[in-house]
């Protein structure tokens, strides 16, 4: 082999083992600034966890939007003390506690004004509807919900005049608890009460309503403005049934004006084809 062979062999290992040493280098460099950015962040995220438990700590509750309930009442039923982490509250926890000891309680949103204050924001159900079961008067919101119980009518008639809560005779109910929705026999039964008060609701007709009987799905009927039943058979087309129903009462309630008398009567209005209206003042509205 020549000498300049030989140079040049020296010269390529030489080139080879500098970009060995290099690579090398590099990741050396690179590990070493990865470790030290993972120590970095590791010491703010400890200094900031600190900074969290030393320093964020519940000083004050706020309530608002509570209607009916003392907020010092609310503040207890939340299980919040006073220098308690600020991040350490159990949210759902303390919804459904306070929901559970007061019922007319929708939903709770708590909401962290730093560095130490807890507001605990409430949304208010209201009472729509009434039923009997077991010789107790439960009360309930329009999603079915139970917000209390009674035995006591007049404390439905107290709700009467607050809130024109409505009289509905439901299905076979398999138990009711506060707090939670009504539960019946037969789980179907729950989405045909629901939907059919909501067609209802939407309506014209339901400001007047007295009773609403859902007793059998196949045969609804309500006391419309303490004069008239109306039978609407089973739910199809109910909407169609009640703007039928409303046009018979119009009419009626016209020629009544003019005859300056307050009758009683029977719309049936399950097939508007063959609908009739049928006056009787000895009628027991029930």
């Amino acid at each position: 082999m020549s000498e300049n062979e030989q140079l040049s062999n020296v010269e390529l290992i030489t080139n080879d083992t500098f970009e060995r040493l290099k690579s090398k280098n590099n990741r050396r460099k690179f590990i070493n600034g990865v470790l030290y950015v993972s120590i970095f962040i590791g010491l703010c995220a400890l200094f900031i966890g600190i900074c969290v438990v030393i320093f964020f700590k519940v000083e004050t509750i706020d309530v608002t939007g509570s209607t009916i309930y003392n907020e010092l009442l609310i503040i207890e039923a939340s299980g919040i003390e006073l220098e308690q982490n600020i991040y350490s509250l159990n949210e759902r926890q303390i919804e459904e506690s306070i929901v559970m000891n007061y019922p007319y309680i929708k939903g709770v949103k708590i909401i962290r004004h730093l560095p130490s204050t807890i507001e605990l924001s409430l949304t208010i159900d209201t009472p729509y509807y009434y039923t009997l079961f077991i010789d107790e008067y439960f009360v309930l919101s329009n999603d079915l919900r139970v917000l209390e119980r009674s035995e006591d009518f007049s404390r439905i008639m107290e709700l009467r005049v607050n809130y024109d809560i409505i009289e509905i005779k439901t299905p076979s109910i398999k138990y009711s608890v506060v707090g939670r929705e009504i539960v019946f026999k037969r789980g179907s039964d729950f989405d045909f009460v629901k939907n059919t008060m909501q067609v209802f609701e939407s309506t014209g007709i339901y400001a007047e309503i007295n009773k609403i009987n859902l007793s059998n799905k196949y045969d609804i009927y309500i006391i419309y403005n303490n004069r008239y039943k109306i039978i609407f058979g089973n739910s199809d087309d109910l909407s169609t049934k009640i703007t039928w129903a409303l046009g018979i009462i119009e009419e009626h309630m016209s020629d009544e004006d003019q005859r300056n008398q307050r009758e009683r009567g029977t719309i049936e209005a399950y097939d508007i084809k063959i609908g009739s209206f049928e006056g009787n003042n000895q009628l027991i509205l029930e």
